[in-house]
């Protein structure tokens, strides 16, 4: 019965020392993040605003004259800050007066519409790839 007791004594002894040793190794980490967290919720209980990234919409266009209102209607009506938010058209060589209408969209909303224009047709993966590195959202739809 005495080898059961030193035994127990033994894995109990060890249990407890792997306890604390872990405990004394994690503890900075559980409370640098318990800072990190409390620093971050006072510096948003500062601003009572939650953060809104910049969003940059691509839209390739390629004869699409006939559906260019209802996309920017619906564009235009999204809640979301203008402020943070840009329409790239790109008009890739259309032949239905697509380009003019681009242009008019970006002369009534100068901050938010950008329209680039290609006299050939490129494709659209081209254009996206195009736009995309205009784009200075944060996120890219």
């Amino acid at each position: 019965m005495s080898s059961f007791f030193t035994a127990m004594e033994f894995v109990i002894t060890l249990l407890f020392t792997i306890i604390v040793v872990w405990s004394i190794y994690h503890f900075p980490i559980a409370i640098s993040g318990l800072l990190g967290f409390l620093r971050e919720k006072s510096l948003q209980d500062d601003d009572d605003a939650p953060y809104t990234p910049r969003v940059s919409v691509i839209v390739p266009v390629k004869n699409g004259a006939r559906v260019l209102d209802r996309l920017m209607s619906s564009l235009l009506s999204l809640d979301y800050p203008r402020e943070q938010m840009e329409v790239i058209l790109v008009e890739d060589g259309s032949i239905d007066g697509s380009y003019q209408l681009c242009k008019r969209y970006e002369k009534r909303f100068p901050r938010l519409v950008r329209v680039f224009h290609r006299e050939r047709s490129r494709g659209k993966p081209d254009a996206l790839s195009y736009a995309t590195e205009k784009a200075s959202g944060e996120i890219l739809a």
